[in-house]
């Protein structure tokens, strides 16, 4: 039955309130967590790897350099060290370097060596037999960690945005508890638990909602439960209690905004955001 103590929809959610629901969880944290560290690997590898050229559709043409210096990188590839062979050409009447990544001994100071130049850029060229990059394409598999934790992200999202569209619009009804199951997962050392409510609607059907908790004291502290359910499709609800932080209900029928002091989810986000962007700003911007 609904609750007469929550204003009808659409009820009030301060931005911070949803900002710090959103970020909630601990797949969403673990996202973060991969995500943040998993691109490193990106700017460190992929970004320095024949990978990044994949989209790259240029027409080149033949031309002679010779090579000026050779120097070896901090890389390894195979467990043979990266050399950078820096070469010079002249086109169009001006000459311009350039430089390939490669193993020991393909070249000696002061050989001829075969590059090929963008005939609508001349600043811009390869060398024959060379890498453009310090690492091969191969490098491109340390994608999967931050794609993974965006996976992560994007399936917190999702169940965290149903938690703020059913407090927003949902109806309050109150669940009996029907069946209590161990899923296998634990937090902190303590078993998470699924719990399935039965509910009646308003179209005085009944329907189940399902959460999953390894608080127990959270689903099992009522007689009865809260919920939240949409009008529309009453199969599509949500546990009150199992919204954190907790959300507190005025005695006017609103919420208690969330203070920033509940907002520690927050913190992993921000610091990737910040962080991958300044190095994404200094990549292509500087």
């Amino acid at each position: 039955m609904e609750n007469p103590i929550l204003s009808p929809p659409p009820r009030s959610l301060s931005l911070l309130s949803r900002l710090i629901i959103l970020t909630r969880g601990t797949v969403q944290q673990m996202g973060w967590f991969f995500l943040c560290f998993g691109m490193i690997f990106f700017w460190v590898f992929f970004m320095n790897s024949e990978a990044r050229y994949w989209f790259e559709w240029t027409s080149w043409e033949a031309q002679q350099g010779e090579i000026t210096a050779i120097s070896a990188t901090s890389s390894y590839v195979n467990e043979q060290r990266v050399m950078e062979y820096t070469y010079r050409y002249t086109w169009d009447g001006e000459v311009s370097l350039g430089s390939g990544f490669g193993p020991a001994g393909m070249y000696q100071t002061g050989a001829n060596c075969p590059i090929e130049v963008n005939p609508s850029d001349g600043l811009e060229s390869r060398l024959v037999g060379a890498r453009r990059a310090t690492f091969p394409a191969w490098a491109a598999f340390v994608v999967l960690f931050p794609l993974i934790g965006l996976g992560m992200i994007l399936y917190a999202f999702r169940q965290n945005f149903k938690r703020i569209d059913l407090l927003r619009y949902g109806l309050l009804a109150k669940g009996t508890l029907i069946e209590k199951e161990k899923t296998g997962a634990e937090i902190n050392n303590s078993p998470v638990y699924r719990y399935t409510f039965s509910f009646k609607a308003i179209d005085g059907k009944t329907y189940q909602v399902k959460g999953d908790t390894h608080l127990a004291h959270l689903l099992e502290d009522d007689l009865l439960e809260r919920l939240l359910y949409a009008k529309a499709d009453p199969t599509y609800a949500v546990l009150f209690d199992t919204i954190r932080p907790s959300i507190h209900i005025l005695p006017g029928g609103q919420y208690q905004a969330l203070s920033l002091f509940q907002g520690a989810g927050l913190i992993l986000p921000l610091l990737t955001l910040l962080i991958h962007g300044t190095i994404a700003w200094i990549f292509y911007m500087l």
